[in-house]
């Protein structure tokens, strides 16, 4: 999850049954002006964040971010960069 979803939920953009103040993100991500603010717009795609490399695979039904299996498991640290691939 990316922090500009909390920021767009917490502007009302949010699917019903979900709350900005409910996040249950394992990995929330400040994401810069080079990336794609949108995360939903990156299923079907890789993204290398640290040395980990996760495929995003879907939506939730009824909240904020995207569900992503790992492809390649690594360290991720506070501060590494988000590539998407």
């Amino acid at each position: 999850m990316s922090r500009q979803a909390v920021d767009r939920a917490a502007g009302g953009d949010v699917p019903a049954g979900c709350s900005a103040d409910d996040p249950r993100a394992n990995l929330l991500l400040g994401l810069d002006g080079d990336v794609d603010g949108d995360e939903r717009t990156w299923v079907g795609r890789d993204v290398r964040v640290g040395a980990a490399v996760l495929r995003l695979t879907r939506t939730p039904k009824h909240c904020l971010g995207v569900y992503a299996d790992v492809v390649t498991p690594g360290v991720v640290r506070s501060g590494d960069a988000v590539v998407l691939l």
